[in-house]
């Protein structure tokens, strides 16, 4: 299933479009090793007809399951658009590609959706990362190991 929008019906009155998308459905591919979309997106959408184009505003939601990059525990985290506008050309050379009088807008809805997905996440802000070795925290304690052999370094002046 996509996000089929029929031309025609917009064009004598705005149309309403929601539902949801699973991953399957949705062809998304993050390609990130952080990042899983493994639940379904929701959208509640509004389409209105415009001169030679088409307005899609709503929201949009979608649970990313994500891997801290700091220290690696799974969370998920909710990619909500909302206030969401698409502005989708029907004639130019920027058009969208019509079907039977119905524009597909599942992959403009992935590429935002994309662009919003977390570069870098954390499970929280003061994540303080994986634990060192021997339990003790990364943030907390002096260097050990070979690291602190430079702690010993002493320089002399010429």
């Amino acid at each position: 299933m996509s996000i089929l929008l029929n031309l025609a019906n917009v064009q004598k009155k705005p149309q309403r479009l929601d539902g949801t998308l699973t991953p399957e459905e949705l062809e998304f591919d993050a390609q990130d090793e952080l990042i899983r979309i493994d639940q379904p997106m929701r959208y509640d959408l509004l389409a209105d007809w415009m001169a030679d184009a088409v307005l899609v505003q709503g929201e949009i939601e979608l649970p990313v399951g994500c891997d801290c990059a700091r220290c690696l525990k799974p969370f998920t985290e909710i990619v909500k658009l909302t206030g969401y506008a698409l502005h989708v050309p029907i004639k130019g050379e920027d058009a969208a590609e019509i079907n039977d009088d119905c524009v597909d807008l599942t992959p403009y809805v992935r590429e935002d959706i994309f662009l919003a997905l977390p570069q870098h996440p954390l499970c929280r802000t003061d994540c303080p990362g994986l634990p060192k070795e021997g339990g003790e925290d990364k943030q907390s304690g002096p260097a050990d190991g070979l690291w602190s052999a430079l702690d010993d370094l002493k320089f002399e002046k010429d």
